[in-house]
């Protein structure tokens, strides 16, 4: 089924079709919208995954349900699918794209006479394209937003109102850049020379790969002498800081807020929650999942969780925080103890003394007879 095919009223076996899917029910059944699982309209489908999730879909006014094999139950329509949120995520995404503008260039856009702009490009109003720079095919550089000196675009990228691209980023093709997001600052580099911080000149590059989004008010900042490099399909939230020399690798999702100080090295498919922060020239192997809010300042091996402040194995932080629940109680054991101990150390204490006295005065009475 293409694109264009997917217009409601839908019958779901279309829908089927489309998400590889199987229904139970009817397949005819039309389908006007999709749903929240808490709050659908009556002609909706809504996409479950969790048990709460299907109680409330199954229970609601939806005219079908979408859901895995584990939560089906047979009171209304459904199409069971390996994984609902990748069925959601497809079914959306054919729905409801974004609208593009056409490839134009506008006369307020300021260009330099130099830069080499690709085939099918739009370039917004107000836009500023700096010197020796390369924008390729079919890009999208919406208005207001600023792209420096020398540098390279590739194909079919999105640059969102208010993004700023220092000189010297190279991107390559298919990659978001959203408002307000700065790639290529300074690197966060001082030395103190006895009467002020004085700033170590950052003038290496950031490198972008493939398929990579950085997220609304992000910062990565350019390397000191070689190059900051966010790996392909890595993925940045809103307000990300990727400090300079930072090397993320291939897949890896950061979460809001979370922070990497200079020269961290993270692995294919890493995972940071909301919030963490990563202290410099740490390294965290493929696969890892750094928990939110955690402080990470250790090394941390492939594949592992960490979690807490500062972060440990994720197992050990749980049993910590467990023990947390019980500290008051804790506290009021210990104390009680604490008198106890003293109360029997304090008749140790007395009867010692009364059997020292005991002793001493029987020496005395066999002088004396």
């Amino acid at each position: 089924m293409h694109q264009s095919d997917l217009r409601f009223p839908l019958p779901i076996g279309r829908i089927a079709e489309f998400i590889g899917g199987t229904v139970q029910g009817d397949p005819q059944i039309f389908i006007g919208g999709v749903g929240d699982p808490s709050d659908p309209k009556p002609e909706d489908i809504v996409f479950v995954w969790t048990k709460p999730q299907a109680l409330l879909a199954y229970a609601s006014a939806a005219r079908a349900v979408v859901t895995s094999p584990q939560f089906v139950q047979p009171t209304k329509p459904t199409i069971i699918v390996p994984d609902p949120r990748l069925a959601l995520a497809k079914f959306l995404d054919c729905l409801f794209r974004e609208t593009i503008p056409s490839p134009t260039i506008s006369p307020f856009a300021v260009i330099s006479p130099d830069a080499q702009i690709g085939q099918q490009v739009c370039i917004g109003s107000y836009a500023v394209i700096g010197s020796q720079t390369v924008i390729g095919d079919r890009t999208i550089i919406y208005p207001l937003s600023y792209i420096g000196n020398r540098v390279t675009i590739g194909q079919d990228c999105r640059i969102y109102p208010f993004a700023c691209l220092l000189d010297d980023v190279s991107l390559g093709n298919r990659v978001v850049i959203f408002s307000g997001a700065v790639v290529g600052r300074p690197g966060f580099g001082f030395v103190w020379d006895g009467q002020q911080h004085r700033r170590v000149p950052q003038v290496g590059k950031v490198v972008v790969e493939d398929d990579a989004e950085i997220g609304a008010n992000s910062c990565v900042d350019r390397a000191t002498l070689t190059k900051t490099r966010i790996g392909k399909g890595s993925k940045l939230d809103n307000l990300v800081q990727i400090g300079h020399n930072c090397q993320v690798g291939p897949m890896c999702l950061i979460a809001g807020q979370v922070g990497l100080a200079g020269s961290v090295t993270l692995g294919e498919g890493v995972v940071v929650g909301g919030q963490a922060g990563i202290a410099d020239h740490i390294t965290v192997g493929p696969k890892a999942q750094i928990a939110a809010r955690s402080g990470l300042m250790s090394n941390v091996p492939e594949e592992s969780r960490w979690a807490g402040f500062p972060a440990r194995p994720h197992w050990e932080w749980l049993r910590i925080e467990a023990s947390l629940t019980r500290l008051p109680e804790l506290i009021l054991l210990s104390r009680t103890l604490k008198e106890k101990v003293e109360q029997l150390e304090k008749r140790l204490a007395e009867a010692q003394a009364k059997k020292e006295g005991g002793r001493r005065g029987g020496k005395g009475h066999r002088r004396r007879s």
